[in-house]
């Protein structure tokens, strides 16, 4: 079970990084969408986070729909992991995993009651990851996670009304 643990934490690292980098520095270009950050930050990003440094380069500046995200982020996920750090069949059955799917769920909801406090200024990445797992190991975030696994995803728990 502890491979199971690690490829769901590095996948699900992979699309948190995404979903940092579209949180900061998506901006409005005509009709579309694109990631744009200023240079500055792309010299932090290759300095702090140079594991995910080409999948920063690769969003920047292209229209951003959710196929592109996906497609972003699968690519880099083959480029990075398929055939070096694990098999094929282990990222796909990983990426359709209950883990998974629990693990994905709890980020977005985490991202959803912190959207504000998170949009009060650019929070590095490492930090960013820091709050959320302080937040999943929290009395709130562990209500949440027990609703889910006793398959009460909505309705009777009280996940919305706290803050970080």
């Amino acid at each position: 079970m502890a491979a199971t643990k690690k490829i769901v934490s590095d996948l699900s690292s992979v699309v948190k990084f995404e979903q940092w980098m579209r949180f900061y520095f998506i901006k409005k270009d005509g009709d579309d969408l694109i990631i744009a950050p200023e240079p500055d930050h792309m010299n932090r990003i290759k300095t702090l986070y140079a594991e995910y440094y080409e999948l920063a380069e690769a969003m920047c500046l292209v229209k951003m729909t959710p196929q592109t995200s996906q497609r972003l982020i699968l690519d880099f996920i083959r480029d990075h992991f398929d055939g070096k750090e694990y098999k094929s069949t282990q990222i796909h059955k990983a990426l359709d995993s209950k883990e998974f799917s629990t693990e994905m769920y709890l980020f977005n909801m985490w991202l959803e009651l912190h959207d504000n406090q998170l949009s009060e200024q650019i929070i590095g990445y490492d930090e960013w990851i820091g709050l959320y797992e302080a937040w999943q190991n929290s009395e709130q975030g562990q209500k949440v996670l027990l609703s889910m696994e006793s398959g009460a995803t909505s309705g009777n728990d009280d996940s919305t009304s706290t803050v970080h």
